[in-house]
């Protein structure tokens, strides 16, 4: 039993915080000595907040000036961005850099990254990001 996730390992009643999915087990003994022991998985889903944007205005006014994938530090690591026109090419693809809209014109662009997750798990998200001028 990981005692470090429980308030109290001896209670009768107690409450559990496992970070990880986590098998806990209780012995009891009864006032014959006779034993029961009995256990129980607790399964903890990952939270995984992402926030894809959904436009950006690469106009050098230093608000929205650059297109990428966020989410509260540590959540994630963005390993790859890639960003298709409409017509599905290729307009821009880094290993973990923004997207600055260059020289792309006006419209609506489809972006797929791929994030690693805390517990070593990849992803790959899409979206829509519309670049206005």
């Amino acid at each position: 039993m990981p005692e470090n996730t429980l308030e109290c390992a001896y209670c009768p009643g107690t409450i559990a915080w496992p970070t990880t999915t986590t098998h806990y087990t209780v012995s009891v003994e009864d006032s014959l000595g006779c034993t029961e022991i009995a256990g129980v998985w607790v399964t903890v889903r990952p939270q995984r907040t992402v926030y894809i944007p959904n436009a950006f205005s690469p106009n050098g006014d230093g608000i929205n000036d650059v297109f990428t994938v966020y989410g509260a530090a540590g959540d994630f690591e963005l390993r790859r961005l890639m960003i298709f026109n409409r017509w599905g090419s290729l307009v821009f693809e880094s290993t973990g850099n923004p997207w600055a809209g260059d020289s792309s014109s006006v419209g609506v662009y489809v972006c797929q990254a791929l994030v690693l997750w805390p517990d070593g798990k990849e992803e790959w998200l899409a979206g829509e990001v519309m670049l206005m001028r």
